[in-house]
Parts: C-alpha cells; structure tokens; sequence
C-alpha cells in the first residue's frame, strides 16, 4: 500500500493594487460624490412616488368605468408595464361570496378547456 499523504494545494491570493496606482481623491471630491449620490436618490423616490400615485390613479379611473357597467367585479391582468394588477369590488359580503365563486368556476372551465 502507498502512505503517501495527499499533498496541499497553494493558496493565491488575488492580485492587490499599489499604493501609487489608487488616485486619491480630495475631501471636496468626496463630499460633491456623496451629495451628488443623495440628491440622485430623492429624485429617484420622487419619481416612484409620482409613477406610483399616477398608476392608482388610473386604477381607479378604470374601476369607475367598470362599475358603470357591473355592480360587482374583478379586474385581473397587467398593466401596460407589466405590473400587475388585481381590483376586487363588490359592495357587501353576499357580492362577494357571489363572485369569488364565479370565478373559482370560470377559472377551472378555463384550466379544463385548455389544449
């Protein structure tokens, strides 16, 4: 039998930079990156909180639609950026109870009925 013990595997250590290639930036530098970084965040949330306000918006124009026409509903399907997008109205308990169910059987007849 051969007791030869497995030999050990080098460790590489990843390259490191020197000192004199890392350029060293001034105070003023760091506090305009870091103002500039803060000021590109709030805008950022600005423009979700408008997108997000503009998208109930239209939500809800579109439920009053819908409601011109049924006394109970449910709006299911994506919007035109790919959000989802779900709006259950019914008016009291028996409404939806009513539509849950026809939709629990509208969904299987479309499951069953697939090719």
């Amino acid at each position: 039998m051969d007791n030869k013990k497995p030999s050990r595997k080098k460790k590489t250590k990843a390259p490191q930079k020197n000192k004199e290639e890392l350029l060293p930036i001034s105070k003023f530098e760091r506090i305009n990156i870091e103002q500039v970084f803060a000021q590109a965040m709030a805008d950022y949330k600005d423009e979700l909180l408008s997108k997000t306000k503009r998208h109930n918006k239209d939500l809800s124009h579109l439920s009053r639609i819908v409601e011109e026409y049924l006394s109970c509903f449910a709006l299911v399907g994506f919007s035109m950026e790919g959000d989802k997008v779900c709006i259950f109205n019914a008016q009291n308990a028996k409404d939806e109870g009513a539509l849950v169910d026809h939709l629990r059987s509208t969904f299987i007849d479309i499951a069953n009925n697939r090719p």
